[in-house]
């Protein structure tokens, strides 16, 4: 099979997968983005700024209105983005924890795999030496606050 056979098979099956869960009402568990990474979307303003990370890595971080936007189909959010390159192809897991009380959605490769208040996770396959980008994005301010504290831990499993 042809790298490009194998991307329209990808693409189909995501689609087929999206079509069913909208179908249902739900968004699908576990959704894995496409293997090969795709641009982030941007809204125009301040350029994004990406902070290159480490599989294994933990960061503490805030999102606030500061931070530079992305578009999530309903709209301007802010968003922080991270950029890691992993040296053995496998399953990417990508946690995101929050104490609330902020919906936050997680972003892989500009494809939402996930919103929470407390908790997101995903798990994607990914390829060694590709970069993949991956962005927090605040959703929904909650009880008048803008801003919402999270922790975004990544591991790779062969």
């Amino acid at each position: 099979m042809t790298r490009r056979t194998t991307r329209a098979i990808e693409l189909f099956m995501i689609g087929a997968v999206l079509a069913v869960s909208a179908a249902c009402g739900e968004r699908p568990a576990g959704y894995a983005a496409p293997a090969s990474p795709t641009p982030i979307p941007t809204t125009v303003g301040a350029p994004p700024t990406t902070t290159v990370i480490s599989v294994g890595q933990t960061v503490r971080a805030t999102v606030t209105p500061a931070d530079a936007p992305c578009d999530l189909g309903h709209g301007p959010q802010p968003c922080v983005r991270y950029r890691l390159v992993p040296v053995v192809a496998g399953g990417l897991r990508v946690q995101l924890s929050a104490p609330g009380p902020n919906e936050l959605a997680l972003l892989i490769n500009g494809l939402v795999t996930g919103y929470g208040v407390e908790r997101v996770e995903t798990t994607v396959v990914v390829r060694a030496g590709l970069a993949y980008d991956v962005t927090v994005a605040l959703t929904d301010a909650r009880s008048g606050s803008t801003s919402q504290a999270y922790e975004l831990t990544t591991s790779l499993t062969p």
